[in-house]
């Protein structure tokens, strides 16, 4: 049982971010320090902590976790930790001085004219004091100068998270499975779009597959909730959904399976019965 790894989320959104840094440097360093430049890896992990992600400069990986933040403030995350990884092939170093700022600053700039995010999603982080520098170095960022570029919308991907037993009819479409955020994917041209989602529409419900554009990032990421010393708190645990010894997570223990995003709310909860001892897992 991994709690990270290279999946098709972090496949899509290394590929995204690498198109985010030639845009940002390929007019200001040299085609083989843009190699350097692109050359990383994302690692999605199914944890929730304090720290929303970190860079490891020795062996270019970025380990990204706490999927139950908005997409948006996951992807700023994931940019943040790009930034570390630029900075530190332009200077051999990085860390969060007015040379790392001016770093994000730039790849940001570009992704939101790419439309990966939005200023408003940007000024609302509040987990970190990411925003506060930012403006400290390059102003407001409602002022920021934005140049779009529209030249990435051409495709979208489509979601379906389907059951075991209809699996056959998205692998028959080609489709791909995200042990990450247990869905199946596949990107088509938006042209095609309509027809795929009629495709899926004969055999699933609307609430189990939907389009996103190319650069609309979400993520559907399913927590398993798995819980010790709960016997005390057992009733008030059924109540809340949870089963004994389910899912194979071991002996003694009591499970739940919910999305990321519900996880702040779950979160409370829990930490109302003294005792817990809680992991979050993937499966």
């Amino acid at each position: 049982m991994s709690t990270d790894q290279i999946s098709y989320s972090s496949e899509r959104i290394r590929k995204i971010l690498q198109d985010v840094i030639q845009k940002a440097y390929e007019t200001k360093e040299s085609s083989e320090t843009l190699t350097k430049m692109k050359r990383f890896w994302f690692y999605f992990q199914a944890k929730e902590g304090k720290i929303n992600g970190y860079y490891q400069s020795d062996i270019f990986r970025i380990r990204i976790q706490n999927f139950s933040r908005p997409a948006g403030h996951v992807l700023v995350t994931c940019i943040h930790e790009v930034a570390h990884h630029v900075d530190f092939i332009i200077r051999n170093e990085t860390k969060h001085d007015a040379t790392f700022y001016q770093v994000f600053y730039n790849l940001l700039i570009v992704a939101i004219g790419m439309g990966l995010i939005s200023k408003e999603q940007l000024s609302l982080i509040q987990d970190t004091n990411c925003v506060e520098k930012l403006e400290k170095n390059h102003g407001l960022i409602k002022y920021w100068t934005i140049y779009p570029d529209n030249s990435y919308q051409d495709c979208v991907w489509i979601k379906c998270r389907s059951s075991i037993l209809k699996k056959e009819r998205v692998k028959k479409a080609n489709y791909q499975f995200c042990s990450f955020e247990k869905v199946w994917y596949k990107q088509v041209p938006k042209k095609q779009m309509q027809v795929e989602l009629d495709y899926l529409a004969r055999y699933y419900k609307k609430s189990e597959y939907c389009a996103e554009s190319i650069y609309n990032v979400s993520f559907s990421v399913v927590y398993y909730v798995s819980l010790r010393n709960g016997r005390i708190h057992k009733e008030e645990l059924k109540k809340l959904g949870y089963f004994y010894e389910a899912y194979d997570l071991g002996a003694f223990t009591w499970n739940k399976i919910l999305l990321a995003s519900q996880w702040p709310a779950e979160k409370e909860k829990l930490e109302k019965m003294k005792g817990l001892k809680v992991r979050i897992l993937l499966k």
